[in-house]
C-alpha cells in the first residue's frame, strides 16, 4: 500500500517569530514545512525542492514578496502563492492579484485562514461568505488563535 506524501509548504518572512508560528501551525496540522528568512533564499531553495504552496510576507528586506511571487509565478505558473501583509494598501492588493497569487491575507491572521489555505484545491478566501463583522486586532499580546501584527 502505498503511502501518501504531505503537502510541502515553503513559508518565507523575515520575522522569525512569524515564521515560527507559521511553521509549527502547519507542521502540526500535517504539513512538511520550510521557511526562508527573505525571498532571495527562497528562491535558493525552490532551485533543488518542489513545494505544494508558497506563503509569503509582502514587505521583507531586500526583494518583497510580490517580487517573489513575480518569480515563481514565471517559472512554475501553477504553485499557488500566498501572500501575507500588514500593510494592505490597495495597489500592492491589485499588483499581486494581477500577477495570479492564489491569495492575499492580511495580518493579523487567524490560524482557521491559514490552515484554509493551505488545503489542497481550497477556493481563494475572497470567494468565501465572509463573517457579518471582522474581528478586530487585540490590544497587547496575541491569543493563540491570531498570528502577526500590522
Amino acid at each position: 500500500m502505498a503511502t501518501v506524501e504531505p503537502d510541502k509548504i515553503l513559508v518565507v518572512d523575515d520575522s522569525p517569530q512569524i515564521s515560527k508560528a507559521l511553521s509549527d501551525l502547519l507542521s502540526t496540522s500535517g504539513y512538511l514545512v520550510r521557511t526562508a528568512p527573505s525571498a532571495e533564499r527562497a528562491l535558493q531553495i525552490l532551485e533543488s525542492v518542489t513545494f505544494d504552496l508558497i506563503i509569503t510576507d509582502l514587505k521583507m528586506t531586500g526583494m518583497t514578496g510580490i517580487d517573489l511571487a513575480r518569480q515563481v509565478l514565471q517559472k512554475t505558473p501553477d504553485l499557488p502563492v500566498v501572500i501575507l501583509t500588514g500593510f494592505g494598501d490597495m495597489d500592492s492588493v491589485i499588483t499581486a492579484l494581477r500577477l495570479g497569487v492564489a491569495d492575499y491575507l492580511k495580518k493579523p491572521f487567524s490560524i482557521e485562514t491559514v490552515t484554509m489555505e493551505a488545503k489542497p484545491g481550497a477556493p481563494p478566501l475572497a470567494d468565501s461568505p465572509l463573517p457579518a463583522a471582522e474581528p478586530s486586532a487585540p490590544a497587547g499580546p496575541l491569543p493563540t488563535r491570531w498570528c502577526g501584527r500590522a
